[in-house]
């Protein structure tokens, strides 16, 4: 079976690489897709790079095992100079993560830069209404580090909470959830 992964947003960092088996299935296939430069700087031995958006992905519909988001969402970013422009409409973006998913294929949204005002229940109303199973919510860095493979757990806690990635980021604040397509 030709199982896949895509990494939505992917910028220079895969870190869909350290997340935990169960929701990678170990898959040696795997997409970066993003609409910038950055993607550039992730090796080609990683996986595919795909430019794109994530409101229109150049896959085929149910092609995926796990469509993966880190800081895609958090609106955050524009005040910290790291947004890059209007991510789009969450309903059309959810729709075209529904379409590229498999049956019992994971969509994991991780929020690290987290505003106060967080897009939380707009999230989840959006993959809802796409269809998506709402599997499990987590809040807080210890929660979030469960995502990752225990050898990675540790290291990503760590860059969470001496803010290595973002410097007044509170991480306290930040969330991730975990849907599933029936």
């Amino acid at each position: 079976m030709n199982e896949m992964n895509v990494e939505v947003g992917a910028g220079g960092t895969p870190w869909v690489k350290f997340l935990h088996e169960s929701f990678t299935n170990n898959a040696s296939n795997v997409v970066f897709l993003d609409h910038g430069e950055t993607i550039s700087d992730i090796s080609p031995k990683q996986g595919k790079r795909i430019q794109g958006d994530t409101s229109a992905i150049p896959l085929k519909a149910e092609s995926t095992d796990l469509i993966f988001g880190k800081d895609v969402f958090g609106s955050e970013r524009e005040s910290k100079g790291l947004y890059v422009g209007p991510v789009g409409d969450l309903n059309e973006i959810a729709s075209e993560w529904f379409r590229v998913c498999k049956p019992g294929a994971h969509a994991l949204i991780l929020e690290v830069n987290t505003p106060q005002d967080a897009p939380i229940e707009k999230l989840r109303n959006a993959f809802e209404k796409a269809g998506f199973k709402l599997e499990k919510e987590y809040k807080g860095v210890d929660e979030i580090s469960g995502l990752f493979k225990e050898n990675a757990s540790e290291s990503v806690k760590r860059t969470f909470s001496t803010g290595i990635d973002y410097p007044n980021t509170e991480y306290d604040k930040s969330y991730a959830l975990s849907f599933v397509k029936p």
